[in-house]
């Protein structure tokens, strides 16, 4: 669903653009707008509504490139351990 108003936007609201960017039909562009309305309840197609999916848009790219970044992965993830945990090796039987 980003993707398809990432299309939608960069395209000007263009939805047959949208759907040639995606390689997908109009009628899919035009179900998932629809879809999108119907989760969000903003309409891509209303200008005063726009605005809000174009920043949520955004904040989900922002995110995306935050968490596949280095610092992110530095930041949340705790640190290797030195030596790896082995169990205690029995001695044979005799």
């Amino acid at each position: 669903m980003i993707d398809t108003l990432a299309a939608f936007f960069d395209n000007q609201g263009s939805a047959t653009a949208a759907a040639r960017q995606l390689n997908i039909s109009v009628r899919a562009v035009s179900y998932r707008l629809d879809r999108i309305r119907a989760l969000t309840g903003y309409a891509p197609t209303e200008p005063t509504q726009r605005f809000t999916l174009e920043a949520a848009v955004l904040g989900a790219h922002l995110l995306d490139a935050w968490h596949t970044s280095t610092a992110w992965r530095q930041h949340h993830c705790p640190r290797p351990v030195s030596t790896p945990f082995a169990w205690p090796r029995r001695s044979p039987k005799r």
